[in-house]
């Protein structure tokens, strides 16, 4: 059955892909993977089980998307066209009952504990070896050391990803809208800039006077106010509804919200926002070796808290939670109250990675932030965490995004994304997020108890063995008439 649903929903698709190519999108890889997700906006009015009501809703979706896009015309509403399936499946999954959503959809497991690969003096060692080669990078990488920098901002990121997903068990891919509501806060409150009349000038500088170390930690905070927000779909949603849910959050803010004047300030302002760096008196910041050193402490400091919070009180039951949300609640501990708490202590630290890479690159704009770069954290991040543990893979995560591509330039983006598609592949099917329960395995173990309960079956059926029982039997009868 699943292979039979796999061929016909594949040459729909295909059929779909070469009746719109040559009046629509033309032949963009990229745009035409981007219909499945928005077509999830007209499955959604069909309650994705009703086939007649699905081609209603893709009749509706579409209806309203050129609507929108005739009549909205002035900036920051340009984008909302291209948001309208998103916003059409949120709200309709927010008004329907969960009983009446399929079942079946997954509920993204939180990894399971596992017993560590190495004891507990050896990681000691690791550990102390890895921040040894962490603090000894700036002599060993020479000119690449800004892209070491960019990877340490974006371990903060894949950090407070792995916390919601890998701990708790719920699904984000709002990440980047998160580290882009950051970027813009820390932007505004250290050093606001405006456009300057012409189109793409630098702007002006109008204020500012806010201490570094508080624009940072304000701009943490208001991400999470931010993700407090996101947080209250998630409250009835998992899976991939909640999935969906946060992606369409992300296509919002990257076509709608950041090109407003409370994030990047529209089309008019492709110059962005500066970031500015610390001013420590005698040490330059702007010198790239200072500036690796502060961003290694931010970095060190987070992972230090998110460790902490992981261990503590809260990360029970975000694990508990992950495991079965039932059974938390017949303790008597509220899940909303845990996923909001999560989303936004995820969002804090997302937001914290966003300002440190603006300061990194200088300049943001409402195109730093693209929504699909969600779904590249969230896919690198499962890779590495098949295999490694919650720090070691976000490092991980960090050094194949950012690092690894600069040592490659001899290979194209094409091979890149070939050989990322195919361990992608390989960590899905060898493992489930580090438990050792993936597809492969799984079905080996399925395959070998079918063995043994037929080699079983088979001996408790063998002739030879009925003999011997019944020899047994009348053996047992003779001494009991002896008696």
């Amino acid at each position: 059955m699943r292979v039979a649903s796999w061929a016909i929903g594949s040459s729909f698709a295909a059929l779909t892909g070469i009746l719109i190519t040559p009046s629509i999108l033309g032949m963009d890889a990229f745009l035409l993977s981007a219909l499945v997700v928005q077509a999830f906006g007209a499955v959604a009015i069909g309650r994705f089980t009703s086939l007649p009501m699905t081609y209603v809703g893709g009749l509706t979706v579409g209806a309203l998307a050129a609507i929108a896009a005739k009549y909205l015309t002035r900036p920051p509403l340009t984008g909302l066209p291209n948001v309208i399936p998103f916003l059409v499946l949120i709200v309709v999954m927010l008004v329907t009952p969960t009983r009446k959503l399929p079942a079946g959809m997954g509920r993204f497991a939180g990894a399971r504990a596992r017993k560590p690969w190495l004891p507990l003096r050896a990681q000691v060692g690791a550990g102390l070896a890895g921040a040894c080669l962490l603090v000894a990078i700036p002599q060993l990488v020479d000119t690449r050391l800004p892209v070491y920098t960019s990877a340490l901002t974006l371990v903060i990121l894949f950090l407070s990803l792995s916390l919601l997903t890998r701990v708790s068990g719920q699904i984000s891919l709002a990440h980047a809208a998160f580290a882009g509501v950051g970027a813009a806060a820390f932007s505004h409150l250290a050093a606001p800039v405006v456009g300057g009349g012409e189109f793409g000038g630098l702007g002006e500088e109008i204020g500012g006077g806010v201490p570094w170390l508080v624009a940072l930690v304000a701009a943490g905070l208001i991400t999470a106010a931010v993700g407090a927000l996101l947080a209250l779909p998630a409250m009835r949603l998992s899976g991939v509804y909640l999935a969906l849910a946060t992606f369409g959050f992300s296509q919002l803010m990257d076509n709608v919200v950041f090109q407003t004047w409370l994030m990047y300030g529209g089309q008019a302002s492709l110059a962005g926002l500066r970031a500015p760096r610390p001013d420590f008196g005698p040490i330059d910041p702007d010198n790239a070796t200072t500036w690796y050193y502060v961003v290694l402490a931010v970095v060190a400091l987070s992972a230090v808290a998110l460790v902490a919070l992981r261990r503590a009180r809260l990360g029970r039951f975000l694990r508990a939670m992950a495991d079965s949300p039932t059974a938390l609640t017949t303790m008597g501990l509220g899940l909303n109250v845990t996923r909001l708490l999560v989303f936004s202590a995820s969002a804090f630290f997302a937001g914290i990675a966003g300002a440190l890479f603006a300061m990194q690159i200088g300049r943001v704009n409402y195109i730093s932030f693209p929504a699909v770069n969600s779904l590249l954290y969230l896919a690198v991040l499962t890779v590495t965490g098949a295999f490694f543990g919650f720090v070691t893979s976000a490092f991980l995560a960090a050094f194949l995004l950012a690092v690894m591509p600069s040592y490659l330039t001899s290979v194209t983006f094409e091979v890149q994304s070939m050989l990322f598609g195919a361990v992608a592949v390989f960590a899905a099917l060898v493992t489930d997020r580090g438990a050792g329960r993936g597809i492969a395995a799984t079905r080996l173990r399925a395959w070998l108890r079918t063995v043994a309960a037929t080699s079983d079956e088979r001996r408790r059926r063998s002739p030879i063995r009925e003999r011997g029982l019944d020899a047994a039997a009348a053996a047992r009868e003779r001494a009991v008439v002896e008696v």
